[in-house]
């Protein structure tokens, strides 16, 4: 991917073909949220918008000339209900277990 290793400097296809970026753009705070990242600093959760950004877009625009008259037919089941319902509940489900997991991972730190 093109944008794949931004964050550390660099832009292109594989080890060849790879182009520098230039250092002042690393050096700028306000311009971290796309992927060009300042030295020093680690996240493990940190995921910079710049690399994902095309493999969204090109999973967006796929998906309007994919459906299911032009699939086989294992690709459109009929969908599970029990599934379908967590779905719609996904928001309250994340914001319920995160409490719940530190809780757990606090009473063990005490044991």
């Amino acid at each position: 991917m093109l944008t794949y290793r931004i964050f550390h400097g660099t832009i292109g296809l594989g080890d060849s073909l790879r182009i520098a970026l230039p250092e002042s753009w690393y050096s700028k705070g306000y311009l971290f949220p796309l992927g060009f990242g300042v030295e020093g600093y680690f996240s493990s959760d940190y995921y910079p918008v710049m690399p994902w950004m095309f493999l969204f877009g090109f999973g967006f625009y796929l998906g309007n000339y994919i459906t299911c008259e032009k699939l086989p037919a294992f690709f459109c089941r009929e969908h599970n209900q029990f599934l379908g319902m967590i779905g719609k509940k996904t928001l309250m489900i994340y914001l319920l277990h995160q409490p719940i997991l530190y809780t757990i991972v606090w009473l063990i730190s005490k044991v």
